[in-house]
């Protein structure tokens, strides 16, 4: 029965290797518990050590102590990151259409932002980011402004329907972004929600808590004509909405940023983006 099961370990345990690629070094914990959930059948295998001279018992333990040692040294001399294995590093440039502001934004899965780019441009840490639906620390500094139209949330119908109000809006990138979306804020309880006709379901359970609470709904292929959104609000109180499309890429004037990005690092997911946005109050 041992054998069987000293098997299956050692071959679910190539496969947990790959959970550091797709978490990282955050999840090193969790994969040391999975991997050694999964060598507990070979446990059977030690039956009897007790058993064994004193100078056996010792080197059986010596071993996993002494790479223990040997690891947490190596790790202390060793870089975290490698041009191998960089660190993810997306950088964003940000312009907020209601105050003309715009601002650089760059967001190190380590949290700690490189000398080579710090030194880049006048960079603070905001322990959430610059949005009000951020989670995560960012570096910010303050950006050029660039003519960037904003997007537009066009209410073309409203009305009334006992306690709620229906809206029929156009999303739309003005400036030809390929990704747009409307976030409501937490508040907001926004129900019925229409894409194209299509209704739709906002992030829920652990992506909506990704978005602090907001509620988001996205059109990734965004056309130039725009999405028709349809939705209903309760009656009553006043609502805030934010409008914000992303380009990939930074614009020109972020390129001495991208070259002080280190070759250990990278971008991933979304990687740089260019970002407008605005925000609508809405008084049903």
């Amino acid at each position: 029965m041992t054998l069987p099961l000293a098997a299956a370990a050692l071959v679910g345990f190539a496969p947990v290797l790959l959970l550091y690629d797709a978490l990282g070094n955050r999840a090193l914990v969790l994969i040391a518990v999975v991997v050694g959930l999964l060598l507990t059948p070979m446990l059977p295998l030690c039956a009897g050590i007790e058993r064994l001279p004193l100078l056996r018992k010792l080197g059986i333990c010596a071993i996993p102590i002494a790479l223990t040692a040997l690891a947490a040294f190596a790790s202390t001399i060793v870089p975290a990151y490698s041009a191998k294995a960089a660190e993810r590093m997306n950088m964003r440039y940000w312009l907020d259409a209601d105050s003309g502001a715009s601002q650089w934004i760059v967001l190190p899965a380590s949290g700690r932002l490189r000398e080579a780019v710090r030194v880049a441009a006048a960079f603070h840490e905001l322990e959430k980011g610059p949005f009000p639906w951020d989670t995560n620390s960012a570096f910010v500094a303050e950006a050029p402004h660039l003519d960037l139209a904003a997007p537009t949330f066009t209410i073309l119908e409203s009305s009334a329907m006992g306690a709620k109000r229906s809206y029929s809006t156009l999303l739309r990138s003005e400036r030809g972004a390929p990704d747009a979306m409307v976030l409501f804020s937490p508040s907001a309880d926004a129900q019925s929600v229409e894409i194209e006709g299509q209704p739709v379901q906002a992030e829920s359970g652990r992506g909506q808590r990704s978005f602090n609470g907001w509620t988001a709904y996205e059109c990734v292929t965004m056309p130039t004509e725009g999405v028709s959104i349809s939705f209903t609000l309760p009656i009553g109180k006043s609502v805030e909405v934010y409008v914000v499309d992303r380009s990939y890429g930074l614009p020109a004037d972020g390129t001495f940023l991208l070259k002080a990005r280190p070759l250990t690092a990278t971008p991933s997911q979304d990687g740089d983006l260019t970002i407008v946005s605005r925000s609508v109050q809405l008084i049903p």
